[in-house]
């Protein structure tokens, strides 16, 4: 990303659980499913791992799961 160093898998899901999104479901492996509870269509499958997550898979998240604009991702890590 831009702005910031890439947070890990923990650190956005636990912004994105501060900002509404709840935990659905434990996919195989290490990902976690998160859904916002009014908008279905937005989601987010998120690897939950320590490593700092690729600018690549956060693009990925951001765009074509949750559907977000940068500055709006941005705002929800801020507030982590």
């Amino acid at each position: 990303m831009d702005r910031y160093k890439n947070p890990n898998g923990n650190r956005l899901i636990r912004a994105l659980t501060k900002n509404g999104y709840e935990i659905k479901k434990y996919c195989k492996g290490s990902h976690v499913f998160l859904i916002h509870p009014e908008n279905k269509n937005s989601y987010a499958v998120v690897p939950n791992i320590k490593k700092p997550l690729k600018t690549g898979t956060l693009e990925g998240i951001r765009k074509d799961q949750l559907k977000i604009s940068k500055n709006k991702f941005f705002e929800i890590l801020e507030d982590s």
